[in-house]
């Protein structure tokens, strides 16, 4: 037995015209609008939730979101538990956990509708039949890896060592203010992971700023680990998941200055449970991203909030608005990184909506509301970084808009191009961050690249076209000519400090007889 699919459309001025033949039928009936065999075609860009109302109560039915190429713009609702043939794999309705096939993400469909001859949804549609076509090619770049041997510097160690006695050590920030380097650090717990461990005991002192090559304490002792910081006009942000020991506590968020440690604001205005992952400033506004909104109240957006001088506000729509359409505004999830690029705000993250809107682990703010990147990706964006007029994209992902990724991408303001790396990420690996130093785009975390003559740990760089090694290599075994660039652990941050390029994490190796626990730079470029 031939099964349907009920289509719920949200028929628009510009449908009209469409579907009547012209501007004069404006004010025709809606009956008139009802088209046989109108041929809808988009892009699946996954799934959500139609709420609806019967007999007082509400409800709702899983549905799979469409972006669509001509005037169609609505929802897909399957009916009879979503068993037709050619959607089975893709969505099993009525359900509140959906199973669906992740490969059929982002990929184009052709339906060609019918009118509903049952039911009583106004302006409901019929489809008798679907089709997966091909996608348009993207762009893809595919970047060779060479050694450049005469460009290359030494590792070497920042002051002395920060934290000789913790071999979990990690450095989860670095940061420069006031010409100074800040390093922000966490010790790994079995079990919980480095960004909960406890810091601020008489042996490790979780915030440090570098003073005449010695590491010294800034003064906040705090509990928890801070993950993320911004430099503003002399003063510098702080955020992660941490509370300050002395009263008034203070929760997720601080601010450093000349006159020391401060409040935000409110010494908890997203709640004690809180995390902040990102800050940047963007049209006079500070925004901070995170696991906040879930226990800060009815004011803010999931997700991200933005703070004027004086108070913070909700970006876009807000939580108060929500309850009504049973959508879940702001940015439900984890925001990892905020960037401005072509005058919008542009967030990545662990986010599939903006504002109740599909966009897929990266969106943009306008100061107005939230806005798709493309088809986004189909994992999560961890770093953002603009290089020679483009917007550079990195975290952990497989496809960007259907296309297969190595988790980088980039985007001009219109398309995305993806970066064809020769490593293979593994299920464990990713790119933590990309950060632009000396005219190249440096992409860092934790990978391996592995050849017959030398092997890459962690950190590369890229000119746009090639890809280089970093630092100079080290042989892995007396009797084997294979040499290793890089070096074993993880890469949290990078940041450059007086010219040289300084890189935190977790790892610890030994140079020359020189230690690098966590921290370590790598001296200017011979050229």
């Amino acid at each position: 037995m031939k099964r349907t699919i009920l289509i719920l459309i949200s028929v628009i001025s510009y449908f009209a015209i469409v579907s009547c033949g012209g501007s004069e039928n404006k004010k025709a009936d809606e009956s008139a609008l009802i088209k046989v065999d109108t041929l809808v075609k988009g892009y699946i860009l996954g799934i959500g939730k139609y709420w609806y109302e019967e007999k007082g109560n509400n409800y709702y039915r899983v549905c799979l979101k469409i972006q669509p190429d001509n005037e169609f713009n609505g929802d897909i609702l399957f009916k009879d538990n979503g068993s037709d043939p050619l959607a089975t794999g893709i969505l099993t309705s009525y359900k509140e956990s959906t199973d669906f096939n992740p490969s059929s993400l982002f990929k184009k469909v052709k339906l060609t509708l019918e009118p509903a001859s049952k039911g009583n949804l106004k302006n409901a549609y019929f489809v008798s039949k679907l089709e997966f076509i091909k996608s348009e090619p993207y762009k893809i770049l595919n970047a060779e890896l060479v050694e450049d041997v005469n460009s290359l510097s030494k590792w070497e160690p920042i002051g002395d060592e920060l934290h000789p006695k913790y071999e979990n050590f990690a450095v989860t920030k670095l940061s420069v203010c006031q010409d100074k380097l800040f390093a922000f650090s966490g010790v790994f717990t079995a079990g919980v992971g480095f960004s909960l461990g406890y810091l601020g005991d008489e042996n490790l002192k979780g915030m440090q700023v570098l003073n005449n090559n010695k590491w010294e304490s800034e003064g906040l002792d705090i509990q928890g680990v801070v993950l993320t910081a911004m430099p503003l006009n002399n003063q510098l942000y702080i955020g992660g998941k941490f509370n300050t020991k002395r009263q008034p506590r203070t929760y997720a968020v601080a601010l450093y200055d000349s006159l020391g440690w401060s409040t935000v604001g409110s010494p908890s205005p997203f709640g004690e449970t809180a995390k902040v992952l990102s800050i940047e400033k963007y049209k006079n506004e500070v925004y901070v991203g995170g696991d906040i909104g879930g226990g800060s109240g009815e004011n803010f957006s999931e997700g991200i909030a933005r703070w004027n001088g004086t108070s913070w506000n909700s970006v876009g729509i807000g939580k108060k608005s929500d309850y009504a359409n049973k959508l879940s505004n702001g940015l439900p999830g984890l925001v990892r990184t905020l960037t401005v690029y072509n005058d919008e705000l542009y967030a990545g993250g662990d986010f599939m909506t903006a504002d109740g809107k599909f966009v897929h682990g990266i969106t943009r703010w306008n100061g107005q509301d939230w806005r798709p990147v493309g088809l986004g990706v189909d994992g999560s964006v961890w770093s953002l970084a603009v290089y020679k007029n483009e917007l550079y994209a990195a975290g952990k992902f497989t496809n960007v808009g259907g296309v297969p990724a190595q988790s980088l991408a980039k985007w001009d303001g219109k398309d995305w191009t993806v970066i064809s790396l020769p490593i293979q990420l593994s299920s464990e690996e990713l790119i933590k961050t990309i950060y632009v130093h000396d005219g190249m785009l440096y992409i860092a975390g934790k990978f391996i690249y592995s050849s017959e003559t030398f092997d890459i740990k962690n950190i590369m760089k890229f000119d746009g076209n090639k890809l280089y090694p970093v630092g100079t290599p080290e042989k892995l075994t007396e009797a084997s000519n294979k040499v290793v660039y890089g070096f074993s652990g993880v890469i949290n941050t990078l940041v450059t400090y007086k010219d040289e390029l300084c890189v935190g994490g977790q790892f610890s190796f030994t140079r020359d007889h020189k230690v690098m626990n966590g921290i370590a730079k790598l001296g200017l470029t011979n050229k």
